[in-house]
């Protein structure tokens, strides 16, 4: 008897149907012999049609539900000057009290809702999803991920490194920086812009049958 995992590609867009999927063997082999699924990840597998077959080398064990990774086709949305400020870029100041890009974005406000944004006015889609990962150092006050154009709330900076704000961009546009509150200071470095596919992480379903004790692996139609 085979072990075929069916159905791993479908909820991969069909203009994604070529994605890699990773497998990791040492995780196969470790299943079989503790009899335990696990999560997989390692060798770069290539499959057409979304199914497989594996014969692993120790025992013969049913198994259901391993889960898969295969590789975003996530891209930084960001140039690299906008991310982290080594040279002129394309961030500009709106009406904060002061403004500095000089290796890092460095902003003050003394009243509420002084801004920057950054010029790039195709940078977010409507309905696309996003993750912004960023740097903070935010000495006073509070500040706001917005959408430019229709000042839409995405998400509240935090002090730290590497924080994460994710949201659904409400429109196609630009993003600003916004202080909230009456007065602030913050410190902005290393941004990464991504949009994150909702297929970048997947469960294979319908993992049936069992293993034999032979090792091998192939594509299948069977």
């Amino acid at each position: 008897m085979s072990f075929i995992v069916q159905n791993i590609m479908e909820r991969v867009p069909s203009e994604d149907a070529g994605l890699v999927i990773e497998f990791i063997r040492d995780a196969f082999k470790e299943m079989a012999r503790d009899k335990l699924a696990v999560d997989t990840k390692v060798q770069k597998y290539n499959i057409a049609d979304g199914r497989m077959k594996y014969n692993l080398p120790v025992g013969t064990v049913s198994v259901v539900g391993v889960s898969v990774l295969y590789e975003s086709n996530a891209s930084e949305m960001m140039e690299d000057n906008d991310r982290t400020f080594a040279a002129a870029n394309n961030w500009t100041n709106t009406d904060f009290t002061t403004y500095d890009e000089a290796g890092d974005l460095s902003v003050t406000n003394t009243s509420a809702n002084l801004s920057c944004y950054l010029d790039d006015e195709d940078l977010i889609t409507v309905d696309h999803r996003y993750r912004l990962t960023y740097d903070a150092t935010i000495g006073s006050g509070a500040f706001e991920l917005k959408t430019y154009t229709g000042n839409v709330k995405l998400g509240d900076f935090e002090d730290g490194t590497s924080k994460v704000i994710e949201f659904t961009a409400p429109e196609t546009g630009e993003l600003k920086i916004q202080g909230t509150a009456a007065s602030g200071a913050a410190d902005f470095d290393n941004f990464s812009l991504m949009e994150v596919g909702e297929d970048e992480y997947k469960t294979a379903a319908k993992l049936v049958g069992t293993m034999p004790s032979n090792w091998y692996d192939e594509e299948t139609d069977d």
